[in-house]
C-alpha cells in the first residue's frame, strides 16, 4: 500500500510555506509570509503490516552510546522478522519524497504564485500470501501445506516534477473568506519497474514434484538509468507526462480576530485589523484533488518480459538427467517472451479533505482525510485511503506537532512528532523509529526553508498610527 506523502504532516502548519501548496495549491494565497524559499526537504517512509525490525538496540540507545562495544557481533546489520499471528492483508510500501528549490511569493494580499522542483519515488508490494512469507522468513517452522503457492504484485515508479502554480482570493466579506488555486506539473520519467506474478505453485507429488509459474515484468533499460543527470532534465528520453492539482479553501474569520477601529473605546483597540502576519481564522476547511494526469514511457526505454514455467519431474527422471541442480532444470524450462513497447501509467491521484481548528494560545488541531481516486490494478501504484490527525503548537520562531496516522487498509496506526525551529524542520511519522527496537514503519523527514513575514500596515484602522509624539515647546519657539 502506498503511504501518503512522507512530508504530509508538515503541510498542516501555517509556517510550512511551500509545503502547504503540495497538499492544496489554494493555500498559497492569504498566508502570513510574503516570501517563502525552500532550499531542501527530504522524507522517506516505509509502511507495512508484514515485517518489523528486530534490532538489538534502538536508535536512541545507539546515539547515546549505551550499546556495549566490547562485542562487535552485537553491531551486525539490522534484520527483520514477520509477526507470529496471521496477517489479514499483507502489504509493503516505500516512499521517497525530495523537494528541491522551491519558492512562494505574494504579489498582493489577494494573489500569490509559486514554483518548485520535486523528486518522487513510490514502491509497493501487494497481494502477498502470508503462508509463503512466514515460510520464507522463519526457517525453523515447516510449511503447513503440501503445496506452496505465492502471488505477488509489485511496482516501482520514480519521476521528477517541475511545478508552477497560483492562488488568489475570490471572496472576503464579513466573517467568510474563500480562496482557490491550481498548479501544473511537468513530469520527467526516471525509472519504472513493475512485477506481476499471478501464479506460482510448487507441488510435491508421490514420486516427484511439479512447478507452475507465470511472471510479467516491466522495467527500464539500464543504459537510461546511468545517463548524465543533465540529460534527464533537459532531454527526458525515458518518459514525459503532465499533471494538475486543484484546490479550494474556506476560512471562518470572526470579528474578534478581524476587529475594526473603535475611536471611543481605546482599551479594546486591536492591532490585528491590517496585520497580515497574524492569523485571523478560528477554523478552516480545505478540499483538493491531487495528481490528475499520467506519465508515458518511451518504447526505447521500457521492456516488457513474460516468463512462463510448467515443469514436472519424477525423482528417477531427475536423477538420470544431466542437471547438477534443480535451478539449472528450472532455468532451461522457462519460456521467455520479450518486447519493447510504449507504456503509460496513471499517477496515484487522491482527494484530500482537511479541517483545521484554532484553539487557545497558539494551539491547533487538524484532521485530514485522503481518499484514493485511482483504480487499483495489478501493476500500478496507488495511495490507499487514510486519516491523519495532528495536534500542534505554533509560535513565532518554533512549531511543534504530534501527528497520528490511521491506515484502515492495513489496520495499523502510528504516532509521530515534528519540530520546526527557525528555518530548520525535522520529524518522523512514527516515533517508535527512534525510541524502540521493534517497529513496523520507519519514517524520517527534514528540511530547511526561509520566510519573510509581512510588516504591520500603519493605516488609519490601526490604532497605533494615532500615537503621536509630544512636541516640546520652548519659549523662543515661534507661535
Amino acid at each position: 500500500m502506498i503511504f501518503g506523502q512522507s512530508l504530509n504532516a508538515v503541510s498542516h502548519s501555517n509556517t510550512c510555506g511551500i509545503y502547504a501548496t503540495l497538499v492544496n495549491p489554494a493555500s498559497a494565497a492569504g498566508g502570513i509570509d510574503k516570501l517563502n524559499v525552500n532550499l531542501a526537504g527530504f522524507g522517506v517512509t516505509a509502511h507495512n503490516n508484514v515485517l518489523r525490525s528486530d534490532l538489538r538496540f534502538s536508535m536512541m540507545e545507539l546515539a547515546s552510546f549505551k550499546a556495549p562495544r566490547r562485542d562487535q557481533s552485537e553491531f551486525r546489520s539490522p534484520y527483520v522478522t514477520s509477526p507470529r499471528r496471521r496477517i489479514w492483508r499483507p502489504n509493503l510500501f516505500v516512499n521517497l519524497d525530495a523537494v528541491q528549490f522551491a519558492a512562494r511569493f505574494s504579489i498582493s494580499k489577494k494573489w500569490s504564485v509559486f514554483s518548485f522542483i520535486r523528486e518522487r519515488t513510490f514502491g509497493n508490494l501487494s497481494n502477498l500470501d502470508y503462508n509463503a512469507i512466514s515460510f520464507l522468513s522463519q526457517n525453523d517452522e515447516p510449511y503447513p501445506d503440501k503445496d506452496l503457492t505465492l502471488k505477488l504484485d509489485g511496482s516501482f515508479l520514480s519521476y521528477q516534477e517541475i511545478g508552477f502554480g497560483s492562488a488568489f482570493e475570490i471572496y472576503d466579506k464579513r466573517e467568510h473568506y474563500w480562496k482557490i488555486g491550481g498548479k501544473y506539473k511537468k513530469l520527467n520519467g526516471r525509472a519504472i519497474y513493475a512485477l506481476n506474478m499471478p501464479q506460482f505453485k510448487s507441488s510435491i507429488l508421490e514420486n516427484g514434484f511439479r512447478i507452475q509459474s507465470k511472471v510479467n515484468i516491466i522495467e527500464t533499460s539500464l543504459k537510461f538509468l546511468t545517463q548524465d543527470p543533465k540529460e534527464v532534465i533537459l532531454r527526458p528520453d525515458i518518459g514525459r507526462g503532465n499533471a494538475f492539482d486543484i484546490g479550494i479553501v474556506y476560512e471562518h474569520r470572526p470579528r474578534s480576530k478581524k476587529s475594526t477601529f473603535r475611536k471611543n473605546n481605546p482599551r479594546l483597540k486591536s492591532s490585528q485589523f491590517n496585520a497580515r502576519d497574524l492569523l485571523k481564522y478560528d477554523y478552516r476547511v480545505s478540499l483538493s484533488v491531487l495528481d490528475i494526469g499520467g506519465l508515458s514511457f518511451n518504447s526505447s526505454a521500457v521492456t516488457q518480459t513474460t516468463y512462463t514455467l510448467d515443469v514436472e519431474q519424477t525423482v528417477e527422471d531427475y536423477l538420470e538427467s544431466e542437471y547438477t541442480s534443480i535451478f539449472e532444470l528450472l532455468e532451461d524450462s522457462i519460456n521467455k517472451q520479450q518486447e519493447r513497447q510504449h507504456f503509460r501509467v496513471s499517477l496515484p491521484s487522491t482527494l484530500n479533505l482537511m479541517y483545521d481548528q484554532s484553539l487557545e494560545k497558539g494551539y491547533f488541531i487538524s484532521l485530514q482525510y485522503v481518499q484514493r481516486l485511482s483504480r487499483k490494478n495489478q501493476m500500478s501504484t496507488y495511495i490507499p485511503s487514510h486519516v491523519l490527525v495532528q495536534l500542534r503548537k505554533e509560535a513565532k520562531r518554533c512549531t511543534f506537532g504530534l501527528p497520528i496516522l490511521l491506515m484502515p487498509a492495513t489496520r495499523t496506526y502510528i504516532l509521530g512528532a515534528n519540530l520546526k525551529a527557525g528555518p530548520f524542520f525535522i520529524g518522523t511519522n512514527n516515533i517508535s523509529t527512534i525510541l524502540f527496537r521493534k517497529f513496523y514503519n520507519p519514517s524520517f523527514y527534514a528540511g530547511i526553508q526561509f520566510s519573510l513575514r509581512y510588516k504591520q500596515d500603519p493605516t488609519i484602522e490601526n490604532y497605533r498610527s494615532f500615537r503621536t509624539k509630544r512636541k516640546k515647546v520652548y519659549p523662543w519657539s515661534p507661535m
